[in-house]
């Protein structure tokens, strides 16, 4: 095969477009004008991203694809009837595989540039034993055959969902790329991936949903940022230390789960996705809560039990006017702060089994507060204005250090289970406490 390479620039990449513009923007038929409109669009988008240099060649290559079926040998454009019309400008006339082949290299440097481009001006093809890069359908299908996978290929733009699961994979194929722009729910769970090809996740712009629970994933690629319209992601039982900087792209992202992995502290990059509603950070080995969960005022559940972290919560939570259900139980927690009380939609507190030796009266100041869990602490006072929370029904204080209860707190009217084993509490007192009764009353 014959070939030639060129350098683009910013003005090299205008007169392309121009020249696209030229040989197709004056046409009669409004479908080559908004396919070639399209395509224009499509490199503009690639040229600006911040993908690596392999996304940006394999999102071109799905832009290509997906228009190969209109395009003739000669880069002309075949009509409804199969005829082809040649340009109206045989001088403005570009070669059509230069799009097919672009190459995009990295500034020195590092920076972003959208002049970094260089491309490869390939002539027809000579012979069929010439390799290509670009991912193929051919490649797919094979794929699909030889994993065994559920994919039905025959109408590719209409796969929406995609359902992986328990198929023993150990990597993605880069011909993915061909069926994920209209895909909106893809499931991983149960596999054997170690890493997701960024070029591949990059790929799925439109995906709502990404289930990758139970692999042996230990980083996730940068890439992951461009699934813009991610809504939810499952990530429990891997091997993550670490998230990628681009998650904090993800502003529609509303839940994140990253139970048991081996998180050491949060991953700052959570704090940037400011439309979360639920996180799970439960059951890693995190030592400190950041001020940044304060950022995350959306929040309605955050679970963080059975991690590490001693000492107090940050201030910063009480930014979380929305929250409704904290697990913080089974840490090192020894206190609360203030500013807990103003967790106003907080209905749900589980903070048994740390380190706590007060029940603190910020959390009076919770109005909505109905259950309270601090059994397994070592608490040995309970401030009164417990008794001022109006819907309180649940109080567990069983396996304590309480030698003496308020009586105010016993009698709170709306009380409907107290658990007071364990203590050291008089029998007078021990009378007091309460299981539940809401059976019985509801029988």
């Amino acid at each position: 095969m014959g070939a030639s390479a060129s350098s683009i620039d910013k003005a090299d990449r205008a007169e392309l477009m121009k020249s696209i513009h030229r040989i197709y923007g004056e046409r009669k038929s409004s479908d080559d004008i908004v396919m070639f409109n399209e395509m224009k669009a499509v490199i503009d988008d690639v040229i600006v991203s911040q993908n690596s240099p392999r996304t940006k060649n394999l999102l071109i290559s799905q832009a290509m694809t997906s228009l190969e079926s209109k395009l003739g040998k000669d880069g002309v454009l075949s009509s409804a009837d199969g005829s082809t019309t040649p340009p109206t400008d045989e001088s403005s006339s570009i070669n059509y595989d230069v799009l097919s082949s672009i190459n995009f290299d990295t500034p020195a440097g590092g920076g972003q540039s959208s002049s970094s481009l260089t491309t490869q001006v390939i002539a027809p093809a000579e012979s069929s034993t010439t390799t290509s890069a670009v991912p193929r359908m051919e490649d797919l299908e094979d794929w699909v055959e030889s994993t065994g996978v559920d994919c039905d290929l025959s109408d590719v733009n209409s796969i929406e969902e995609l359902d992986f699961s328990e198929s023993s994979l150990a990597t993605l194929p880069d011909s993915l790329i061909l069926i994920a722009s209209n895909v909106t729910e893809f499931a991983l769970e149960k596999n054997d991936l170690e890493i997701i090809p960024g070029p591949v996740i990059g790929a799925f712009t439109n995906l709502v949903e990404l289930y990758l629970r139970e692999n042996q994933l230990t980083s996730l690629p940068e890439e992951l940022g461009n699934c813009t319209s991610l809504d939810s992601l499952y990530l429990e039982d891997n091997l993550l230390t670490s998230l990628p900087t681009s998650l904090s792209n993800l502003s529609n992202l509303k839940g994140l789960c990253l139970h048991r992995n081996q998180f050491t502290e949060c991953p700052e990059s959570i704090f940037g996705c400011e439309a979360l509603e639920e996180l799970y950070l439960d059951e890693n080995s995190i030592t400190v809560l950041p001020d940044g969960i304060g950022n995350l005022k959306e929040l309605k559940e955050l679970g963080i039990q059975k991690n590490k972290i001693a000492g107090c919560l940050p201030q910063t939570i009480g930014n979380l006017h929305n929250l409704e259900t904290l697990h913080c139980e089974f840490n090192l927690l020894d206190n609360l702060p203030k500013a807990f009380g103003k967790l106003k939609s907080l209905r749900k507190l589980y903070m048994n089994d740390n380190r706590f030796d007060k029940l603190h009266g910020c959390l009076g100041k919770c109005p909505k507060l109905e259950c309270i869990n601090a059994e397994n602490n070592r608490i040995e006072k309970i401030a009164k204005r417990i008794k001022d929370i109006p819907l309180l029904r649940f109080l567990m204080l069983a396996n304590n250090c309480l030698t003496a209860l308020p009586e105010e707190i016993a009698s709170a009217p709306g009380l409907r289970r107290l658990t007071l084993s364990g203590n050291q509490l008089n029998e007078a007192t021990m009378k007091l406490e309460k299981m539940d009764l809401i059976g019985e009353e509801e029988g």
